[in-house]
């Protein structure tokens, strides 16, 4: 009697173990397929359909922001005089902004872990040139440098009211600008920027949603990482069911240990990523 009680506990005991192992992968599959639907959008250029895979305040935040085409043409022509600008200048305007479109040019999930119900991925994305482009403080000084230089050569048309001439020197200083932009562009190789995902379970679809999204610099705490292997990690971790709710408190302290997955790439493109520099003001007198 005491041998078919031991072993019924036994099954019990393993099925119980294969429930949880069960529930971990399955959250993992789950939260990739989220992440990887999320990047394609961003890859594409656009925010288009994204909100079945982010949370509210991830579409309209930064990072969305600095990867959607359309915001970025917008937020580039609100600071020009479009009305002002010539035929061959408003082209030139146009065809910066089309790269945009092209500025993701691979992504990659490089990490997946999950702990407490919450998902932590660590994701690259490659860009052609830098992401912060247009607001970026060695680009600003270079135009800036233009400029001061085009003033001291062009004082007499400057200072000529006649409105031709005045339309003129504004199409000129504004393609300084582009021209800057241009070769930025050109110069660059590409980028490797590294971010860290949050992504968790919406309360009322119970649907996985990216619903934060820091710099893995950021999100590293100044802790030591280290580095990661190419293919996504599927080690198990001991956690709560995915489907439990995660604990209210101190949930943003586990989600920053997350952040350290036991091989991470420590190398970003610090420009790439600079949040603090100060836009390019194209409204030039």
């Amino acid at each position: 009697m005491r041998l078919g009680k031991k072993l019924v506990s036994a099954i019990v005991v393993l099925s119980m173990s294969t429930t949880a192992l069960t529930g971990c992968t399955s959250s993992k599959k789950a939260i990739s397929e989220t992440v990887e639907n999320f990047l394609e959008v961003i890859e594409s250029g656009s925010s288009e359909n994204i909100e079945q895979y982010a949370s509210r305040n991830v579409i309209e935040g930064e990072f969305v922001h600095r990867f959607d085409a359309s915001f970025l043409t917008d937020d580039l022509k609100a600071g020009i005089e479009q009305e002002n600008l010539d035929e061959g200048t408003a082209q030139r305007l146009d065809n910066l902004c089309a790269s945009f479109s092209n500025m993701v040019t691979s992504h990659e999930l490089t990490s997946v872990t999950v702990k407490k119900g919450v998902g932590t991925a660590i994701v690259t994305l490659k860009t052609a040139f830098p992401i912060n482009l247009t607001m970026n403080d060695t680009i600003s000084e270079r135009v800036s440098a233009k400029v001061a230089d085009y003033n001291e050569s062009n004082a007499e048309k400057i200072n000529n009211t006649d409105p031709e001439i005045q339309k003129q020197v504004y199409n000129e200083r504004i393609n300084l600008v582009l021209e800057t932009y241009e070769d930025v562009i050109s110069e660059s190789s590409e980028v490797d920027n590294i971010f860290v995902f949050t992504v968790s379970k919406d309360s009322d679809s119970h649907d996985w949603l990216v619903t934060d999204v820091q710099n893995y610099d950021s999100a590293a705490n100044g802790k030591v990482i280290a580095e990661t292997n190419t293919e996504a990690d599927t080690s198990e971790d001991e956690e709560q069911p995915a489907d439990e709710e995660a604990p209210a408190e101190d949930e943003n302290a586990e989600n920053a240990e997350e952040a350290q997955p036991e091989e991470t790439n420590t190398e970003a493109e610090g420009d790439a990523q600079n949040a603090d520099v100060e836009e390019v003001d194209l409204s030039i007198d």
